[in-house]
């Protein structure tokens, strides 16, 4: 047999920093559990408290979490199911607008995104940008990878 490949430094660190990432993650979602809501479930309560009406639907929260429509409706309806989120008609007949119910506002008040955003204000500005930058980038690269 052959002897190991060896790791490089630069993969040592990227291991290091996904596993930093897979923490972060597990502590927001400690957080999130604590409530009867799951992270896509308080994405689609964001995603319906910040949209535009015109953009307010099923379709377009799938492709902001890059997830199925089949999917994203899922969530929705137990969003609905539990009195956090209303269809309402839209502009076109055939899509439904995503409406927060006055529970729905409400239960916003506890999103776990309130802790990092905390933490994040902690950091200077140039840290911000700095971690934005990053962020968003991974999230592309990830996004290409597994396409």
């Amino acid at each position: 047999m052959g002897k190991p490949a060896q790791v490089s430094q630069k993969t040592k660190m990227a291991s290091a920093i996904a596993e930093l990432i897979i923490i972060f993650d597990c502590l927001v979602n400690s957080h999130a559990n604590a409530t009867d809501l799951n992270m896509a479930q308080w994405s689609a309560l964001r995603f319906v408290a910040q949209a535009n009406a015109n953009v307010r639907n099923i379709g377009s929260f799938a492709r902001l979490r890059h997830t199925t429509p089949s999917s994203a409706s899922q969530t929705v309806a137990s969003l609905c199911k539990k009195g956090y989120l209303k269809k309402c008609p839209g502009e076109d007949k055939r899509v439904a607008t995503l409406e927060l119910t006055s529970a729905g506002r409400k239960i916003l008040e506890q999103d776990p995104i309130h802790q990092v955003v905390e933490a994040c204000a902690k950091l200077s500005e140039d840290q911000i940008l700095s971690v934005a930058v990053l962020m968003e980038r991974l999230v592309r690269e990830t996004v290409a990878i597994s396409v």
